[in-house]
């Protein structure tokens, strides 16, 4: 009849464990082989050299920690000189902002930059348009579009502009201009939805868009979009 012999298999379980866990389990162990080390082979390290580890440990851990404290006071003092910088250059904008004689060259001698001021000057919004950037037809009878600014394709509306006005159509002949659409509410994000009735399920729905300075300018048309009403 055989004889059934069971092997012993050495599990340290420190997965899981903190740094802090692990050094104070590898030094009781460490205590442990110097207690009883006549009943061990001799370990390398020695539980001597083990225990120097763990304390090495301790102290970066305590380091640590002290670098963190240290690195929160140093955010904290670098965000508020941050505040007296920007507080200074605001300043020293209104120093150069009132003196005389101030011209485009002397603020961007400074490294500064300039826009252009004024209700009767448009140029970008003058130059572009809104222009469809995505469109979203996943829910029937109903369109949801994103725009962006055809001068830039971003979502930023040009100087001047301080919304866009949707024109639209619903079946018929495709139109050439904003004139032959109903102009729907002006609105300033840069998102557009509609929805429409049964009744216009297949027709062709015709859409255009153009900037407003909120007075009395508007831009050019963007271009006509059609879309199938489904």
């Amino acid at each position: 009849m055989g004889t059934l012999i069971k092997k012993i298999v050495i599990v340290l379980l420190l997965k899981g464990r903190t740094n802090q866990q692990i050094r104070d389990y590898a030094r009781k162990s460490a205590e442990q082989a110097t207690t009883f080390s006549t009943q061990y082979p001799a370990f390398v390290p020695a539980p001597t050299a083990m225990e120097t580890l763990c304390d090495s440990g301790d102290s970066l851990a305590s380091e640590k920690v002290t670098m963190i404290d240290n690195l929160k006071t140093i955010t904290q003092d670098e965000a508020a000189n941050l505040v007296l910088i920007i507080n200074a250059m605001n300043l020293w904008l209104l120093i150069v902002q009132g003196m005389t004689g101030l011209t485009v060259a002397l603020v961007t001698q400074l490294g500064w930059s300039t826009k252009t001021e004024g209700t009767a000057n448009r140029t970008d919004m003058m130059d572009s348009s809104p222009v469809v950037g995505g469109s979203n037809q996943n829910v029937s009878k109903k369109i949801a579009l994103t725009l962006n600014n055809s001068l830039t394709n971003k979502k930023a509306k040009p100087y001047g502009a301080k919304g866009w006005i949707p024109y639209t159509q619903i079946g018929g002949t495709k139109p050439t201009e904003h004139d032959l659409m109903t102009a729907e509410i002006p609105t300033a994000k840069m998102k557009y939805s509609k929805t429409f009735a049964s009744g216009d399920l297949g027709k062709q729905f015709y859409v255009c868009f153009v900037w407003f300075d909120g007075t009395e300018f508007i831009g050019p048309d963007s271009p006509i979009y059609s879309f199938t009403i489904i």
